[in-house]
């Protein structure tokens, strides 16, 4: 697996090297070290193209220092200009890197990106799975108690089958349905009684699902999709939550591209998103 790693020169995104670094080691991959430099505008290119290589000397420089600190591992360097938003996402493909792992806060700097904007636009964009973490990232390369929100739909099932590598041995995967109604439809439903047989027929659903570990737990709650992948986050304290950022339509639906979004934004721990290409 070659993984994709952004950096901005900020404590903060290395602070996700050393999650990077075990999981390279794990699966023998090559690490891609990227830094993007935005262009300088509103210049004459006199002033700019100067302004420009500079930044990219100082970047190669920097990621050299940094791919000199990961011996023994195959690594490759990056330094690009143009938008982080884009520029990201076109080396993973360029690349041909199978993740993409990112700090999910930043700062700015002359090689800055805001990257908690640009991590929800590269993954609203990206066709290979993104591992975002928030500073300090986490110091393993590998996750004990891994959260798996499902809709039913077949993105979000075959989610299970692309978390193995992950994995720890004897980990703890839980399987989580929401019900994601509106207040007004759990109303609705609670006046001609139909939410009990929704939820046993949810739960029937949920215990149908075959998966391929021992320690597995099923839980349905009753919640909005993104509160309730939080806080059962919370509950079992998972060092993981891994979802699929494309799910099913309807009225019993999520629609985990916005969903993921707030989860990934507001997690208590890493969150593992699979685009739907990713998962084809």
């Amino acid at each position: 697996m070659k993984i994709l790693f952004p950096l901005d020169s900020t404590g903060e995104s290395e602070s996700a090297l050393p999650c990077v670094e075990r999981l390279a080691r794990r699966w023998g991959s090559e690490i891609v070290l990227v830094q993007v430099t935005e262009p300088f505008v509103g210049m004459q290119p006199q002033y700019w193209q100067p302004l420009e290589e500079q930044a990219l000397s100082t970047s190669r420089e920097y990621l050299e220092s940094v791919q000199n600190r990961l011996t023994g591992l195959q690594v490759k360097t990056l330094s690009l200009i143009g938008s982080p938003r884009t520029a990201l996402v076109e080396a993973a493909q360029d690349e041909g890197c199978e993740l993409i792992v990112m700090i999910s806060h930043g700062r700015s700097g002359l090689t800055r990106w805001l990257v908690g904007s640009i991590s929800e636009s590269v993954l609203r964009q990206s066709t290979v799975p993104l591992l975002l973490l928030h500073p300090p990232g986490p110091q393993v390369g590998e996750f004990h108690r891994v959260l798996v929100p499902l809709d039913g739909s077949e993105p979000s099932l075959q989610v299970l089958s692309r978390i193995t590598p992950f994995l720890a041995a004897n980990a703890q995967v839980t399987l989580l349905r929401c019900t994601d109604f509106s207040a007004q439809q759990q109303l609705h439903m609670a006046k001609d009684s139909s939410m009990e047989q929704v939820m046993e027929q949810l739960q029937q659903e949920l215990d149908a699902v075959e998966v391929p570990w021992a320690n597995v737990e099923r839980k349905l709650v009753k919640a909005a999709a993104s509160e309730g992948i939080l806080r059962c986050a919370q509950e079992i304290d998972s060092d993981l939550i891994a979802m699929s950022t494309h799910g099913r339509s309807g009225f019993r639906r999520f629609w985990l591209g916005s969903v993921t979004e707030k989860v990934a934004r507001s997690s208590p721990c890493p969150v593992l998103a699979f685009p739907g290409k990713a998962l084809e």
